[in-house]
C-alpha cells in the first residue's frame, strides 16, 4: 500500500471508508455554473476568517465552480486562482474575464497561502490525486468540505447523487484527512456539509 495510518494499510479503493461500502466506478461532470451561494456558503465564510485572522495571501480555488462564492469573499484585491475543468472555465472566462482561471489543476503553481477545495474530493475517482497536489503546492492553510454520510440516506453507498464516486462519514473523512494533514478545526454546516480546516505537517 501507498500510506498508512496508525499502522495500518490504506487502500487506493477505500480511502479509509468502511469496507462493505459500494464507490461509483466512474466520474460524472457536474454543472455548477448556475448555482451562486445556495450551498458551502458557511464554508467560504469559514475560509475567509482564516484568510483575515491568519493574515494570508493568496487564495486558490480548487474546483471553484460557478466562481460566485470566490468573489464573493475573495474580492477586495486579494490575488486569486479558480481552478476547474475545461467547460466550467471556458464559462468562468466569459463571465468573468478579469478573473485568474485555470482548466489544468497540474499548472496551479505555489504562491497561494489559502486552498478551498469545496465538495470536490467526493466527484473523482482517485482523491489522493487531490491531496498529492495540495501537499505539493504547500498552502498555510487548507478548507476541506464534503458531505457528511451519517447526515444522509445511503449508508453504504453509491451516492444518491450521480455525480458523487463516494461519501464519507464524519469520522471517516477526519482518519482520511489527518492521514496526510494536521487537522484544526472539523465542522459540520447545514445541508449535510462537514467542513475540515487543516494545515500541513
Amino acid at each position: 500500500c501507498r500510506k498508512k495510518y496508525n499502522g495500518e494499510c490504506m487502500t487506493d479503493k477505500t480511502y479509509f471508508i468502511k469496507e462493505n461500502y459500494t464507490h461509483r466506478d466512474h466520474e460524472n461532470y457536474f454543472n455548477d455554473t448556475p448555482y451562486k451561494d445556495e450551498y458551502q456558503d458557511d464554508v467560504y465564510r469559514t475560509a475567509k476568517h482564516y484568510f483575515t485572522t491568519q493574515n494570508l495571501d493568496g487564495v486558490l480555488d480548487l474546483g471553484c465552480g460557478s466562481g460566485y462564492k470566490l468573489i464573493k469573499y475573495f474580492n477586495e484585491g486579494e490575488k486569486t486562482l479558480g481552478v476547474d475543468l475545461p467547460q466550467t472555465v471556458e464559462w468562468l472566462r466569459a463571465t468573468y474575464p478579469d478573473k485568474n482561471w485555470c482548466d489544468k489543476y497540474t499548472e496551479a503553481k505555489a504562491g497561494y497561502d489559502l486552498l478551498i477545495c469545496s465538495d470536490v474530493i467526493e466527484h473523482v475517482l482517485d482523491p489522493d490525486i487531490i491531496l498529492d497536489f495540495i501537499e505539493n503546492t504547500e498552502p498555510k492553510i487548507i478548507i476541506f468540505s464534503t458531505p457528511d454520510r451519517n447526515r444522509g440516506l445511503v449508508a453504504n453507498g453509491p451516492p444518491l447523487n450521480q455525480c458523487h464516486v463516494r461519501e464519507w462519514t464524519h469520522e471517516e473523512f477526519s482518519n482520511y484527512i489527518s492521514s496526510r494533514f494536521e487537522i484544526l478545526e472539523h465542522l459540520n454546516f447545514a445541508q449535510n456539509t462537514q467542513c475540515v480546516v487543516c494545515k500541513p505537517r
